[in-house]
């Protein structure tokens, strides 16, 4: 697994100024990887590896991946969990994440799905309720929905 691990974390080299040395684990690191299973794979963010690796804790772990893993599974997750390493976070953290967010189908959405669990926790459907009813629910939960990410400064006031 380690000359896998090593073969794919690798690629980040052709794509950004980078260099990995892999080196003994009797040698500091900036980047302490794990194989423990039960616990998933994931990554410190950037330089606070480098703190974790200080503390002689894991600052990456591969908690899924075997030597039985299919090839396309564990080339995906090395390159994912390595840029984190590299310091890039998932796309939702991007401070532009939000700025394109369709508000009324986000309700809707949020809406159907209670609807959903009314239905399943109470038996009413959804032709024992009017289309007013049905467009007020909506309204509110719209409402609701741009509130709760207005305070969350995910869109504008």
């Amino acid at each position: 697994m380690k000359e896998r691990i090593r073969h794919y974390a690798k690629i980040w080299e052709t794509y950004a100024n980078i260099r990995f040395d892999f080196v003994p684990s009797t040698e500091e690191a900036d980047i302490l990887i794990s194989l423990q299973p039960g616990i998933g794979s994931w990554s410190h963010v950037g330089t606070t590896s480098r703190a974790v690796t200080r503390e002689n804790r894991p600052s990456m772990n591969y908690g899924w991946l075997n030597d039985h893993t299919a090839e396309n599974e564990f080339s995906r997750v090395i390159i994912h969990e390595f840029g984190h390493a590299l310091g890039l976070h998932h796309e939702q953290y991007h401070t532009n994440a939000f700025d394109n967010i369709n508000d009324r189908a986000l309700a809707l959405y949020y809406l159907n799905l209670a609807k959903r669990k009314l239905i399943s926790q109470t038996g009413i459907l959804e032709k024992d309720i009017t289309i007013e009813q049905q467009n007020q629910l909506v309204n509110k939960s719209e409402n609701a929905v741009r509130a709760f990410l207005r305070n969350l400064n995910l869109i504008d006031q």
